[in-house]
């Protein structure tokens, strides 16, 4: 009765295939994160340590390894991939620095001559202020129309004008004639700059759409890598294919040969059993 006992035994231990309930499985999860440690330290700054651990959890449920090889496996198979989750990311970033607005900026002055490289910012790659082009085309026309250049004849027949020079005077905390300075030079110099001023806005503003267009074109091939970024990550995604290709068939076979190797067991346990029952 204690031969066969202990068969019995035997046979019932060869046959479990693990706890049933969910705090069981929660606690056979738990253990074999133990053996996981090395995901952790494989994480990068940034990467959240509860994904991993969440990705690993579920591939031990999936996969439910037994053993040392079959652990030590379904690790690598985590490793890939999350390896695979970070080149995704690694190429979302990388289409992000390109559609970037400096970056937008930066190729948009290499299209463009000398004149407008320096003028062109991010505000560049805004719709272009209708009021303020409209306040220029008529602050150039109270410019053209003004037959004595004086600040009484301004004030009389240009408002716009005098209301900038108003505000330039108030900025410095100074009188617009002491402003200007010299009556004749300084207010002939200032409308010719104030002038030159409206007419490179006015440019601006006749610019602005062609610019934009230009500028979501280039948005839109920023939606593609450039070829060499493009074939790194091609050469990198085959690398991590092969290698969870390589983890998985590795596991099936580990898997395999112990089921096998259960199988039998088993039916050498019960021949033994058998044989002893018949004696």
């Amino acid at each position: 009765m204690s031969a066969r006992r202990t068969l019995a035994s035997r046979v019932n231990a060869s046959k479990s295939t693990g706890p049933k309930s969910k705090a069981g499985k929660e606690a056979v999860s738990r253990n074999a994160t133990r053996h996981g440690l090395r995901s952790q330290r494989f994480l990068l700054d940034g990467e959240d340590p509860t994904e991993i651990a969440q990705l690993q959890s579920d591939l031990f449920d999936s996969l439910r390894p037994v053993g040392a090889v079959e652990l030590a496996l379904t690790e690598r198979i985590v490793m890939a991939i999350w390896r695979q989750g970070r080149l995704e990311r690694a190429e979302a970033a990388a289409i992000a620095i390109e559609r970037r607005q400096s970056g937008i900026v930066e190729r948009l002055r290499r299209l463009h001559d000398y004149g407008e490289r320096d003028s062109m910012t991010e505000d560049s790659l805004e719709p272009y202020d209708d009021g303020q082009a409209q306040w220029c085309l008529a602050v150039v026309a109270e410019t053209l129309s003004l037959a004595e250049r004086s600040l009484k004849k301004i004030e009389e027949s240009a408002p716009l004008v005098w209301a900038q020079i108003q505000r330039d005077a108030e900025q410095e905390q100074v009188t617009p004639e002491a402003y200007l300075g010299t009556p004749e030079d300084g207010l002939s110099e200032y409308l010719t700059e104030l002038s030159l001023w409206c007419h490179r806005e006015i440019s601006r503003a006749k610019k602005r759409p062609q610019l934009l267009r230009l500028a979501e074109q280039l948005r839109e091939r920023g939606l593609t890598l450039p070829m060499d970024q493009l074939e790194v990550m091609a050469r990198y995604q085959t690398t991590l294919d092969s290698q969870l290709y390589k983890a998985l068939r590795a596991f099936r076979e580990a898997q395999e040969w112990r089921l096998n190797t259960i199988e039998a067991s088993q039916e050498a346990i019960a021949s033994e059993s058998l044989v002893i029952e018949v004696q």
